[in-house]
């Protein structure tokens, strides 16, 4: 999930000199009228060393299932999802949506890993569609097979299902945004030190949930994740926690469920 680094290559950090000392004021003074919850999206790539340290700096982790033309679940998926359920971590799940692909099988290659993984969680997780390839295919077929994705999830958790791509992405290769775009939750990757992301143009900001804006070490502004290694997306839900876990839709654990889950974690380590 790199498209915060392609976006900000095209449009300078507003600490450039052309952004005046006015609007940088300006974002600091959004800045607090603004609800923050931290957190990350892990796939493969990463690797964490220790949950409970870095659940205390990121409440929420967006895990990566599959992609594509594959059946498969993401390889680290399972240990994942069980580490970050009894460190008291949020999870949230994205499929790597590809363009070349119909949107019905990526739903059905989807659905049998969400199916397992919300019984290992007791939830369903709010499921995002990680659209950034263009994959040869043009912008119609990639909306077409888009939205039958985003039915299917639908479908299997109504209300909990949303698109992640950035400005630059988005306003080039999900456009003219149809109507159906503000159906759904809105995860922006844009990569900034400003108060708030750029919207994709069409992109309603009613719906914007996560905001993906570092990879921490690779920026200066970029949030330090404790107990994984760098290269870590830094994300931010709208919201206070417990507002991220009604959104998330996690139920409330009884004392004796999660000494269960401590010990589960235990074993495994």
């Amino acid at each position: 999930m790199r498209l915060g680094e392609n976006y900000l290559t095209h449009n300078p950090e507003p600490g450039a000199p052309r952004v005046n000392l006015l609007k940088r004021a300006w974002r600091k003074v959004l800045a607090l009228t603004v609800n923050f919850t931290e957190g990350d999206d892990l796939s493969h790539y990463n690797t964490i060393t220790n949950w409970f340290a870095k659940q205390g700096q990121s409440k929420f982790s967006v895990l990566k299932i599959g992609e594509g033309n594959s059946p498969n679940p993401n390889s680290k998926l399972w240990e994942f999802s069980a580490d970050a359920q009894a460190s008291g971590t949020v999870v949230m799940a994205y499929w790597f949506f590809r363009g070349n692909v119909s949107g019905v099988t990526q739903w059905q290659y989807a659905v049998p890993i969400l199916d397992q993984l919300a019984a290992s969680l007791g939830y369903k997780p709010v499921i995002w569609a990680d659209v950034e390839t263009v994959d040869n295919v043009g912008n119609t077929t990639r909306l077409v097979r888009l939205k039958d994705f985003l039915d299917g999830a639908t479908l299997w958790n109504p209300g909990k299902v949303g698109i992640y791509s950035s400005p630059g992405f988005a306003n080039l290769r999900l456009s003219p945004a149809p109507a159906w775009i503000n159906e759904f939750w809105h995860w922006v990757a844009h990569w900034t030190s400003a108060a708030l992301p750029t919207q994709p143009t069409g992109w309603n900001v009613a719906q914007r949930k996560l905001w993906q804006y570092a990879v921490w070490n690779n920026y200066a502004w970029a949030t330090p994740v404790p107990g994984a290694d760098p290269d870590v997306d830094n994300d931010r839900f709208f919201g206070t926690e417990s507002e991220l876990r009604a959104f998330a839709g996690i139920p409330t654990l009884t004392l004796e469920q999660r000494v269960t889950a401590l010990e589960a974690l235990a074993h495994t380590h």
